[in-house]
């Protein structure tokens, strides 16, 4: 759901957005989600090298908000009017 929302806001001319999740682990499954749903909306696993990314998803775990937010706004820029989520994985273990 999360995909489809930032491929809507993608091709409204919202070009950014912020996928904010628990794991990097989770940024496969947030590749998968764009795949699903034939996607070529790019998306980035956040690195100090960010800065080059133009447009697209970036996917930053809460650490690497917090560590790197001024960065992670200066990708934004000061027009930003895209997306930010997050993605939250629950474990349910039923006995």
């Amino acid at each position: 759901m999360i995909a489809s929302i930032i491929v809507d806001n993608y091709l409204k001319n919202r070009k950014k957005s912020v996928w904010v999740s628990c794991s990097l682990d989770l940024f496969r499954v947030a590749e998968e989600d764009f795949k699903d749903i034939h996607s070529d909306v790019p998306i980035m696993a956040f690195t100090p090298k960010c800065h080059v990314f133009q447009d697209g998803v970036l996917f930053c775990t809460y650490a690497m908000l917090s560590k790197h937010f001024q960065q992670i706004i200066n990708f934004l820029g000061t027009n930003f009017d895209g997306v930010v989520c997050q993605l939250l994985l629950t474990h349910i273990k039923f006995t």
